[in-house]
């Protein structure tokens, strides 16, 4: 995901909301997470920020969708860049 390509940072996102489609938002915050340290700074935080935006836009209708709440910290943290 840090690759500065575009093609290579939308088949990451695309493989990403898959991978919370077929396994559950259960993961979202371990995904979070981990995008949280690999992308640290730079144009990289503006990567996490709009990958962050579009996992959250595909999981708007699944049925698992409670474990959004469970993500909050992480999602403030990325909110907040720190």
């Amino acid at each position: 995901m840090a690759s500065r390509l575009q093609s290579v940072r939308d088949s990451v996102r695309e493989a990403l909301k898959a991978m919370l489609a077929s396994l559950g938002t259960y993961y979202l915050t371990f995904t979070l997470e981990q995008m949280r340290t690999i992308l640290t700074r730079g144009y990289q935080l503006h990567v996490l920020s709009f990958t962050t935006h579009t996992l959250l836009h595909s999981i708007d209708n699944t049925p698992d969708h409670g474990y959004v709440d469970d993500a909050l910290p992480v999602l403030f943290r990325v909110c907040n860049m720190r």
